[in-house]
């Protein structure tokens, strides 16, 4: 089963903390907003489809093509 993420917005009502990190990879309790996100998405998930735009070369490289065992 695919899941899309919607992954692209500035953030603006986040600034200071999106100037030079994308929204979805703000830290929250310790981890990326994302991380938490993607945790949390029932097994039956074995593919992720992440719509980006704002800083995604971040995004890139903090998940690369997989993520716990699932296709990004």
């Amino acid at each position: 089963m695919q899941c899309v993420i919607l992954a692209a917005g500035k953030g603006t009502r986040l600034r200071p903390l999106t100037d030079n990190t994308p929204k979805p990879l703000v830290k929250v309790a310790g981890k990326a907003l994302l991380d938490h996100i993607l945790e949390a998405l029932p097994s039956a998930v074995d593919e992720i489809i992440m719509v980006t735009g704002y800083l995604e070369e971040q995004l890139h490289e903090h998940f690369g093509a997989e993520y716990n065992g699932r296709k990004i």
